[in-house]
C-alpha cells in the first residue's frame, strides 16, 4: 500500500469497482434527499450495491474531507484494503 493511501485514512472503504468521484456524488445526491433508488439509476449502478455504498461511507469520520484529500477523479481505488488482502474476485499475478 502507498503512502499516499495510508495517509488519506480511507482504507477502510477501498474497493476496486468504485472511485472518489463516484462516492462524492453519492454523497452529494443523498445529502440533496434524493432516493437511494435514483441515486443508483443516475449512477448505473444496482440499488443494493449503492445502498451498501452508502451505508460504508456514512460512517467514516469526516468522509468528505478525506476524499477531497484523497483526490476526487474517477480513478477506482487500488484492490487491496487496509490488511493487505486483495478484494474478492481479484486474481494476483503470477
Amino acid at each position: 500500500m502507498t503512502a499516499r493511501n495510508r495517509q488519506h485514512g480511507l482504507q477502510s472503504i477501498f474497493h476496486p469497482h468504485w472511485s472518489p468521484a463516484v462516492d462524492s456524488q453519492l454523497l452529494t445526491l443523498r445529502d440533496q434527499g434524493v432516493s437511494l433508488d435514483r441515486i443508483a439509476m443516475a449512477l448505473m449502478r444496482q440499488p443494493k450495491a449503492v445502498e451498501q455504498r452508502w451505508h460504508r461511507l456514512r460512517v467514516v469520520a469526516g468522509i468528505r474531507e478525506k476524499l477531497r484529500s484523497f483526490g476526487s477523479d474517477y480513478s477506482e481505488y487500488p484492490a487491496e484494503n487496509s490488511d493487505g488482502f486483495r478484494q474478492r474476485g481479484e486474481v494476483s499475478a503470477p
